[in-house]
């Protein structure tokens, strides 16, 4: 079966299981869910094929790889050759492609991004951008403003910053509101991480910025229409940019930033350690198992996802390296499935590779789920309990809507 046929299968098989599994069938608003949709396909469409907004997609990305070149740097400085600069020493030439550190290459980019999201924030710069296009997204897709605030905040920001701009207001949302909010936080991720993707599949998708970008724009429309067929509702609620940062000047922002993009920094090393620990715990003991195939978790996840990944428009021979690759990303996390890209990717088709570069961006994964229901019962404790109950149904919502995303882009990217 050709790719997009495919795709447009596994897309429907999507909407019917949303409308099963909807907790008011009648009460679905068909008109909104076609224009979420509608707004999904034509947004992919004119990133992909419009030359003026992949220039402008490009521009952006390329001012963020020369950020992410400007931050090397900065680790040469402080670091030396374990941060990228030359080695005191010669390295064997059949070892020199080990000579990549991610904590002190790759990561450090997180706190520079976040000094200068900050200092953008004190500059009212991120403010307008957010206000220009929040009203866009309210009137294409029938939400209100404070909804459309945290769409548009969401192609920039992380999990927990977007409720922030429009904290005032969401003990008044509807749980419908509630359930996209926070599908919004699993199902696409932030500029301040995309650099560090980047870096790991570069050899493989050297283009791999610009697929971040569409893939968090395009997922944003498509995850409202799913969550308005699961949770149908007419409540909308309005609401104007709050700002969640007082700042007394430009160097108190960075300052501000550099901290925030610190704590994640040492957050993210630290999370890495423990998971990387407990997984290889977990290989060593389905290892102990006497069969010919050596076990592991990822092996018997990639099965699961087998199928997901041939509805994505991958070829049967690849799906269960790429269900493996998703598999990493839901059970671990997104860094630990694009390094495991860096080492298989010469395995997978170019169109393959596409696709999983933009399935794989999301913070779509297990350890996400008590961050995300922790995040914002403390954002928003008078709907402690609704946000429990709904974390495991936006999970799972985030985990398809970004491979359905990474399906459309692989068919439409080159």
């Amino acid at each position: 079966m050709p790719l997009f046929f495919r795709s447009i299968l596994g897309f429907l098989i999507l909407l019917l299981i949303c409308y099963f599994f909807s907790t008011n069938r009648k009460n679905i608003n068909w008109s909104n869910v076609l224009k979420c949709f509608g707004l999904f396909f034509f947004l992919a469409t004119l990133m992909t094929h419009v030359s003026l907004i992949e220039r402008i997609i490009m521009h952006v990305s390329l001012a963020v790889e020369a950020l992410q070149a400007a931050t090397l740097e900065g680790t040469k400085f402080v670091f030396g050759y374990i941060g990228g600069g030359n080695t005191p020493f010669d390295i064997p030439e059949h070892r020199k492609d080990n000579n990549f550190i991610i904590a002190f290459q790759a990561f450090p980019i997180i706190i520079v991004v976040g000094a200068i999201t900050m200092l953008f924030f004190y500059w009212r710069i991120i403010p307008v951008l957010v206000r220009a296009i929040s009203p866009f997204f309210g009137k294409s897709m029938g939400i209100g403003g404070a909804l459309g605030i945290v769409s548009t905040a969401k192609i920039f920001f992380g999990h927990l910053e977007t409720g922030l701009f429009v904290k005032p207001y969401l003990r008044l949302f509807s749980q419908s509101e509630l359930l996209i909010l926070m599908t919004l936080g699993f199902s696409t991720t932030s500029v301040v991480v995309m650099p560090v993707y980047s870096s790991l599949i570069i050899k493989y998708v050297p283009n791999a910025m610009p697929i971040f970008i569409m893939t968090n724009i395009v997922t944003i429309p498509l995850v409202i229409g799913l969550c308005k067929m699961l949770e149908p509702c007419e409540h909308n609620t309005a609401g104007t940019l709050e700002t969640p940062y007082n700042f007394t000047g430009s160097f108190d922002a960075i300052s501000r930033g550099t901290r925030d993009g610190l704590s994640i920094f040492i957050n993210i090393i630290a999370m890495l350690i423990v998971i990387a620990a407990l997984i290889t715990l977990c290989n060593k003991s389905l290892s102990l198992i006497p069969l010919t195939q050596t076990l592991s978790l990822q092996y018997l996840l990639g099965y699961l996802f087998k199928p997901i990944a041939w509805f994505m428009g991958i070829p049967w021979h690849e799906t269960h390296q790429a269900g493996q690759l998703l598999a990493t990303k839901t059970v671990l996390n997104e860094i630990f499935a694009y390094m495991d890209f860096a080492k298989i990717g010469g395995n997978l088709s170019p169109k393959t590779q596409i696709i999983l570069a933009s399935a794989l961006s999301s913070f779509a994964n297990f350890a996400s789920i008590g961050v995300i229901i922790s995040g914002f019962s403390t954002i928003c404790p008078e709907k402690k309990k609704l946000i429990a109950k709904m974390g495991f149904q936006a999970f799972l919502i985030g985990v398809i809507a970004t491979c359905v995303s990474g399906a459309l882009l692989g068919i439409l990217l080159k």
